[in-house]
């Protein structure tokens, strides 16, 4: 039985027990709230300021960089560059 379909005659306050069992085994499984982090990894390849350099035209661009953008307030993004050997 999936915990979200409705059995005909079953009482519903032991529907709602059964589904509201099934959420705590699914919420014991989560990261804690306050050891995560809300953000997406990017990989960006960049183009440097020396004009000479082969970024600049068909060779490749410097990277891979990762970065970690994490929404600190509405409308303000933080931006972290993520070491290479992490």
């Amino acid at each position: 039985m999936s915990y979200l379909s409705i059995q005909v005659g079953m009482n519903l306050s032991r529907q709602q027990r059964l589904i509201e069992q099934r959420r705590a085994k699914l919420a014991l499984k989560l990261p804690d709230p306050l050891e995560t982090v809300r953000g997406t990894l990017v990989e960006r390849h960049l183009t440097c300021g020396n004009a000479n350099c082969r970024c600049h035209g068909e060779g490749p661009r410097h990277g891979p960089y990762h970065y970690l953008l994490t929404t600190i307030a509405p409308g303000k993004t933080r931006t972290t560059l993520v070491p290479r050997d992490q």
